[in-house]
């Protein structure tokens, strides 16, 4: 099993608890004839089976782990463009929306993990989270937390995301539903959406990171106008430094390819407005990540 370490700002470590997403990390999969179905997300391949067209499918190999989730959007043959989509719980396919969700009563700040995705022409695809409570008095759901997030511009390589939860209500929940769409209102062929580690977590500033090859260290942190980083690779590769921001946006990135033996680098950081990012250094088969703090 993965180990998952949390990094903490300015040094103070918290602790905040909550119950996992069902099959989060997308490493369970039932066989169901001739598809795949990831466990405890429906989906739309038992209603496209008979072209033999499946929208959800286990991506090999995952961020962290064996698999993760692959949705894209398809032209379905007899029918109109099918989104790529996934619902923790249950999906109305004539719809596509959410009919129930999991249990849950925690209070999140944030869903975290990691993606990629690329739209076809203006088919922004998006990841909405719906946390709500029965009323017994009012006969009634109650929507305690909801956001919905439309996934912008793209991201074409493994990055991390954090999408913060607006609070509407003081109560804990008792239901989460969460939706994962490569497709927002029409979908376009072969817009798609991977995700991985699915998590909820306790602010911005927990930010997972996962055990690599490559040793990393990066000073100063909070930085104002220079980050210094630090590496040594287990082999010389291509090795690509990307900073992301918590929404999965990359804001700046450069390439030392595998002649250059250098194990330093400058980033720059003059124009980076204040807050908080993600330093991530891929060498092909690895990635190290930091959480950086521009003030």
């Amino acid at each position: 099993m993965t180990r998952i370490f949390t990094l903490f700002l300015a040094l103070i470590a918290t602790t905040n608890c909550f119950a996992q997403i069902p099959n989060g990390s997308f490493e369970n999969w039932d066989s169901v004839g001739s598809y795949v179905v990831p466990q405890q997300w429906d989906n739309l391949n038992a209603y496209t089976t008979s072209t033999s067209t499946y929208t959800c499918m286990k991506g090999v190999p995952g961020m962290a782990d064996s698999f993760y989730l692959k949705l894209v959007s398809k032209d379905i043959p007899g029918h109109a463009t099918q989104p790529g989509i996934a619902v923790s719980g249950v999906l109305d396919t004539i719809t596509l929306s959410a009919k129930s969700g999991f249990a849950y009563n925690q209070r999140p700040q944030q869903l975290q993990g990691d993606w990629q995705y690329m739209a076809w022409g203006n088919d922004q695809g998006y990841i909405s989270v719906l946390l709500s409570k029965w009323n017994i008095v009012a006969n009634k759901r109650d929507t305690i937390a909801m956001t919905k997030y439309d996934l912008p511009s793209m991201v074409m390589t493994w990055a991390p995301f954090g999408i913060t939860l607006n609070y509407m209500n003081s109560a804990n929940p008792d239901t989460c539903i969460i939706v994962l769409s490569a497709s927002g209102h029409a979908a376009v062929n072969q817009s798609y959406l991977y995700v991985d580690n699915l998590a909820f977590g306790d602010s911005a500033t927990s930010i997972k990171e996962t055990p690599t090859a490559i040793k990393l260290n990066v000073y100063p942190n909070p930085a104002s106008e220079n980050l210094h980083i630090s590496y040594s690779l287990p082999n010389l590769v291509e090795l690509k430094i990307g900073l992301f921001d918590i929404t999965g946006r990359i804001v700046k990135q450069d390439i030392i390819p595998a002649t250059n033996a250098k194990t330093e680098y400058d980033l720059n950081l003059n124009g980076i407005a204040k807050g908080i990012y993600i330093l991530k250094l891929d060498d092909g088969s690895t990635t190290a990540i930091r959480k950086i703090c521009v003030e």
